[in-house]
């Protein structure tokens, strides 16, 4: 079995790409993401796709590019350009479980999501934000609020500091994977964690 993390194991720095369609949604993520430390991990930016058929171009040779991909909102692919370009009536999407079982079948690299709902499409292993998190900003922004002492336009964005894990042990176990325990354990009791 594989452990991962030992990001210098291998003779220099993993490298992470981020893969997204090109919604407003997953811009915003890929620039959050930017912000981060990724040391020592080379994080080489956000890849934005229209297509389902360039999406699975670009995974077949990540192999060359980088040792894993970060998955984000892929809701938003076309099946082609013909699709894309399509003239009168109306243009579809290919379904989100049907672009993360791909792309995890496909992978020469291991995949990872950035939300939960990544895994749940079919994604081996996601790192979210808590839903915890929001909702307890949500309702102490709503506390504040109803007792007037902020006003909406003095509150400004909030941004998550808390994250769940969610795994799909099946695919895991085929990528011959072994996470710390504590991570199956956190996913199980947060009920993110799928045979």
């Amino acid at each position: 079995m594989k452990v991962i993390g030992d990001a210098m194991g291998m003779g220099g720095p993993l490298r992470a790409v981020f893969l997204s369609d090109r919604s407003h949604s997953t811009e915003r993520d890929g620039k959050y993401i930017e912000t981060q430390d990724w040391a020592p991990i080379l994080y080489q930016g956000r890849i934005a796709f229209d297509t389902f058929e360039a999406w699975q171009k670009y995974v077949l040779t990540a192999a060359d590019k980088s040792e894993f991909l970060l998955v984000g909102g892929y809701r938003k692919l076309y099946r082609n350009a013909a699709e894309r370009d399509k003239k009168g009536g109306k243009r579809t999407y290919v379904s989100s479980s049907e672009v993360a079982h791909w792309t995890e079948e496909n992978s020469p690299v291991p995949v990872i999501g950035m939300n939960v709902f990544n895994t749940n499409d079919g994604i081996m292993a996601s790192v979210g934000v808590s839903p915890y998190e929001q909702g307890e900003k949500a309702a102490i922004m709503a506390l504040d609020l109803i007792s007037e002492k902020k006003r909406i336009k003095d509150m400004g964005v909030q941004t998550s500091q808390q994250y769940v894990i969610s795994l799909r042990r099946s695919a895991l176990e085929k990528r011959e994977i072994k996470l710390p325990q504590v991570f199956e354990a956190f996913a199980r009791t947060t009920n993110n964690y799928i045979p």
